[in-house]
């Protein structure tokens, strides 16, 4: 009897060791989600980690709560997880978006409904209104009718409709309706107004969230240069005041004087600047034609040119495609003989001149990392801050020749070791 006692406790225990059916511990500082041969984890910085494995999806989206699916019968059902793992609303909804401000959409057998952080049905949307988006500013953008509009915290709908409509970021959401066969656009505000300009309350043909109290927006362009180079948006920019005015005159720079037509704009990072740019006729070569290439800079809240200029033009040692200023730094692609290469920028604010030194990180290759094997990255996303991460830096998320991604700091440091198959943060 003894022998078979210990034959199954030595069984026991060995199938617990292959299997990890052991309790896992909370991972309350988690900061991200990664994808290791396959298996879902939760991180944390000193990267231990919790697995996800029991769930057949995660929603690309990492907050304090975390929408999973399980496959059951055949049929994916939803449910959510606290970011440290613990599961709060087993898997049981036909579908469910991720949870914003205490509050998601899931649809069940008998229709869509609103449920809190416990579980609990909060509204049941009547016939003919419907939601697949999350609550923000205290606002759920839903679907009514062939139209869109919002359904705001105490579970009422909003008088205007749109043809379309973004959800609300820093007071502002993004809307749309159509104009003799054109959507043109506009802002409503988070008291369920619209901002209205000189030109009336939908007068662009291209806008973007409000960020630093400053809005890309746009209106459609085809000059030459926008017909010749493949890939760029084809309109001018300009950036929208909340008092609905313009921030730049004519959609003008002013450089040394000359006034140029804001032909590429991104939105205005923490760091109180956006990354602009023109055309300018550039040859490559002495013999070489003549060719437009973007020519980049920093633009400040003031409508102020704000750096030196960030490319040189078409030629090796080039750079392009630069992106957005976040802790005083940026990426931006490196031209080089028969390729390219990522690599991480400073901009220093001088404050005698109003105007930020552009300086290479040296070791932004990476190369002191020896799990990079001396490669630098393939792919790097735009720096951001993340408010899981417990130091006040920027990450972005990078990419090797070998397929892995990591995670690295503005400084240039790795936090999170290159050698995951997908990085949630």
């Amino acid at each position: 009897m003894y022998k078979k006692i210990s034959l199954f406790l030595i069984t026991f225990i060995l199938t617990m060791m292959i299997t990890g059916c052991g309790k896992q511990t909370l991972l309350n500082d988690s900061y991200a989600i990664v994808y290791e041969n396959g298996t879902p984890y939760l991180i944390n910085e000193v990267e231990d980690k919790y697995s996800l494995a029991k769930y057949d999806y995660i929603v690309n989206d990492f907050n304090d709560y975390i929408t999973v699916g399980k496959n059951k019968n055949g049929k994916l059902l939803y449910g959510f997880i606290k970011k440290n793992g613990q599961e709060v609303i087993k898997p049981k909804y036909l579908w469910a978006s991720v949870m914003r401000e205490e509050k998601a959409v899931v649809t069940t057998a008998k229709g869509q409904q609103i449920i809190n952080a416990a579980g609990k049905v909060i509204y049941k949307f009547k016939d003919g209104t419907s939601s697949s988006s999350y609550f923000s500013d205290n606002y759920l953008l839903v679907e009514i009718d062939n139209k869109v509009t919002f359904l705001n915290s105490n579970f009422e709908l909003l008088d205007l409709t749109f043809d379309y409509a973004t959800p609300f970021q820093n007071g502002y959401a993004c809307v749309g309706v159509f104009e003799n066969n054109q959507m043109k656009y506009g802002y409503l505000r988070s008291d369920g107004t619209l901002l209205e300009t000189p030109n009336g309350e939908f007068p662009f043909d291209f806008v973007d969230n409000f960020n630093m109290g400053l809005a890309r927006v746009g209106y459609l362009n085809m000059s030459p240069a926008k017909e010749t180079t493949p890939g760029v948006d084809n309109y001018l920019f300009n950036y929208l005041k909340e008092d609905g005015s313009l921030l730049l005159d004519d959609n003008k720079i002013i450089l040394n004087e000359k006034s140029y037509i804001l032909e590429y704009a991104q939105n205005f990072s923490p760091d109180g600047v956006a990354l602009v740019g023109f055309y300018q006729m550039i040859k490559e070569s002495t013999s070489a034609p003549l060719k437009p290439y973007i020519q980049y800079y920093f633009l400040n809240s003031n409508g102020k040119i704000a750096s030196e200029r960030i490319n040189s033009g078409g030629m090796i040692g080039d750079l392009y495609f630069p992106g957005m200023l976040v802790g005083g730094t940026f990426r931006c692609r490196y031209r080089a003989m028969g390729a390219g290469a990522w690599k991480m920028y400073t901009a220093t604010y001088n404050e005698d001149t109003d105007i930020y030194r552009i300086d290479v990180l040296e070791d932004t290759d990476l190369s002191n990392n020896p799990d990079l094997s001396n490669t630098p990255p393939t792919e790097m996303t735009n720096f951001r801050f993340s408010k899981y991460y417990s130091e006040n830096v920027s990450l972005a998320k990078i990419r090797i020749s070998s397929g892995y991604y990591g995670l690295i700091n503005s400084s240039g440091s790795l936090v999170l070791s290159v050698k995951y198959d997908k990085i949630i943060y």
